[in-house]
């Protein structure tokens, strides 16, 4: 494998799409003037290779390895390597079919970069395997011999030059290779103690508990199972003995059955007679029902008709009859108000005759005083100042000035004024207070009216519907008759159900629930609980006790057509109860030792019948 072309894109100076090559297989010298790109090439080719020294390539990070660094427009840098891979011989190790090996490295500006082999993406220790496996790499520190280094591989000691043929061979990378398993196994060592304590230190004895609880469970199990097995023995055993009493009945019933067939024979004649006289009777019974259920029909429709207005009836009067009682009491109320507002006003009108008589006398007053205050006026005109020459009527005034008495009048004048007011307004809040005082008896008076209206209509309609339930023929006993009948259907259905609870709690194991353990499961690979599976023949009806003991609790087992539906149904059916799953696959014929026929012979008293279970079931 050696390198044919090298196509650049955007990588440092080259800012378009450049490509270089063919390369000879032998020798190749670039040569050009200054800054014209030369060490760029192998800047490139280093770059594509997976150098991660990037001070090889004079950068401090890979932004810088795009042309000018994104700034003018380009912001990808693209380097991509064809090899020719003809000599099969060597070839990297997984490519020999390529004839050609396309290798491509993209860095864009922010840091994202990847790798294309053969225009797939892929991971960057996948392109140093492959370069490692032909004795290729690129970090190698001897892998550019730069200028003024040759004398330094000349000059190198003994040790550095073995280290460095080891690099060229390739060698290095299996050493490398090799610390890193070292590092790894170191690694999972650790872990692996780790795992080894856990199970020393918290599963084992976790397991060492859950065995004994299992074997706790196992030896309840069969002590269950081996209680079970016995109480059916027991039953079998009192089967058996009644069954003995039964035959030694057996003779008695054969000469009552001779007495009886002598009957039957008269018996017979009677039923035949029975049979055409209960036909008659079944047919006009049917064209008396029908006729009586038409008419029974009818009249229970009335009747529901009739009972639903009635109880319509009575709730409008008992609403009716609640609100003429609080009207009536409202009424009363409003009466007694009104007596309470007359005596008011009739003590207001004495009030205010007395006051009106107060009135008057305070105008007379008025009048005087004006006439008082006339004449005070004259004379004070006439005296300039001094004591009045008489003394007032009584002796008032005695001893005071003409101004002194002239404002006392001027203040009683306006003590009288405002009582007149005060009296006046007294007199306007007491002819409002009767007049709301008859409006609202008036309105009483008119609402009473009403109500009695309405009383009056209710009752007329109360006694109608009356008179239509006499007329319907309503039988109170009847009714309550076909309610107690309903009542004890009601009684029989309850104990009915307890009867059908009962015996679904003794039979639950017959009931079988699973959920789907996956989306679209086959519901049909369940075939369900053995004693679902078969049915007892007719004329072996007889044996099914001795078939529940035999078989025990083998009949509550779960059939299914494979061990991996019925491993499914333990771990996703989410199963209510413990069950026993029997695969179709794993159940074969079973076979009946002589031994064991011959000892169940032995057991079978005289005149006994023996079966095989399998003979009895279809």
């Amino acid at each position: 494998m050696f390198l044919e072309e090298l196509i650049i894109d955007g990588f440092k100076s080259y800012c378009t799409r450049v490509t270089v090559g063919p390369f000879d297989r032998q020798f190749n010298a670039i040569t050009g003037l200054n800054g014209s790109g030369k060490s760029n090439i192998l800047d490139s080719i280093c770059f594509v290779l997976g150098i991660s020294n990037l001070s090889q390539v004079r950068v401090g990070n890979l932004s810088e390895l795009v042309y000018k660094q994104g700034q003018a427009g380009v912001t990808k840098a693209s380097v991509t390597v064809v090899f020719d891979n003809a000599d099969k011989s060597c070839s990297p190790v997984g490519y020999e079919a390529h004839d050609k090996i396309t290798i491509t490295r993209q860095i864009v500006i922010g840091g994202r970069n990847r790798y294309l082999l053969n225009s797939h993406n892929v991971q960057q220790n996948q392109i140093q395997n492959l370069f490692h496996s032909v004795s290729l790499n690129v970090n190698n520190p001897h892998f550019l011999i730069m200028q003024g280094r040759i004398t330094k591989v000349i000059n190198m000691k003994p040790q550095e030059t073995l280290s460095m043929i080891e690099e060229a061979a390739g060698t290095r990378m299996y050493e490398n290779k090799k610390a890193g398993a070292f590092r790894t196994l170191e690694k999972k060592q650790n872990k692996v103690d780790e795992i080894n304590r856990l199970l020393s230190e918290e599963i084992t004895p976790t397991l060492e508990k859950l065995q004994r609880e299992r074997a706790n469970y196992i030896l309840w199990v069969s002590n269950n199972n081996e209680i079970e097995r016995l109480a059916r023995f027991c039953v079998a055993y009192e089967y058996m003995q009644v069954k003995h009493r039964l035959e030694n009945k057996n003779q008695q019933l054969d000469d009552m059955e001779e007495a009886l067939q002598q009957l039957v024979a008269a018996i017979k004649a009677l039923d035949d007679r029975e049979v055409e006289i209960n036909r008659e009777t079944k047919e006009r019974t049917i064209a008396r029902d029908k006729r009586r259920s038409q008419e029974l029909k009818k009249l229970e429709e009335d009747h529901s008709k009739k009972g639903k207005e009635v109880a319509s009836t009575e709730s409008k009067l008992r609403n009716r009859e609640s609100d003429l009682q609080s009207l009536l009491e409202s009424r009363k109320q409003s009466q007694t108000a009104l007596g309470e507002l007359a005596k008011q006003v009739e003590q207001k009108e004495k009030a205010f005759q007395k006051e009106k008589a107060k009135f008057d006398a305070l105008a007379e007053n008025q009048d005087k005083v004006e006439k008082d205050i006339e004449k005070a006026q004259w004379t004070m005109q006439a005296l300039t100042a001094g004591m009045s020459a008489q003394a007032a009527p009584g002796g008032e005034g005695e001893g005071r000035s003409l101004r002194e008495q002239l404002l006392a009048a001027q203040t009683r004048l306006l003590e009288m004024e405002a009582e007149q007011k005060k009296k006046a307004l007294g007199v306007a809040s007491l002819k409002e207070q009767i007049l709301g005082a008859e409006q609202a008896l008036s309105k009483s008076k008119q609402e009473g009216k009403r109500l009695l209206k309405e009383k009056a209509v209710t009752e007329n309609l109360i006694n109608d519907k009356r008179q239509k339930l006499k007329g319907l023929k309503f039988d109170p006993e009847s009714h309550q008759q076909l309610i107690q009948t309903a009542r004890q259907s009601e009684l029989v259905l309850y104990r009915l159900q307890e009867r059908l609870d009962s015996l679904r709690a003794y039979l639950g194991n017959l009931d079988f629930n699973f959920k789907d353990p996956w989306k679209g499961f086959d519901r049909r690979a369940v075939k369900g609980v053995v004693a679902k599976l078969f049915h007892i023949s007719p004329e072996h009806q007889t044996y099914h006790r001795a078939l529940e003991v035999c078989a025990g609790g083998r009949l509550f087992f779960v059939v299914t057509d494979n061990e991996e539906t019925g491993k499914a149904l333990l771990e996703r059916g989410q199963l209510r109860r413990r069950v026993t799953i029997i695969p179709l696959s794993k159940i074969v014929g079973p076979t009946i030792s002589s031994a064991t026929v011959r000892q169940a012979k032995r057991i079978v008293p005289p005149g006994g019948e023996l079966h095989c279970a399998l003979e009895i079931i279809g």
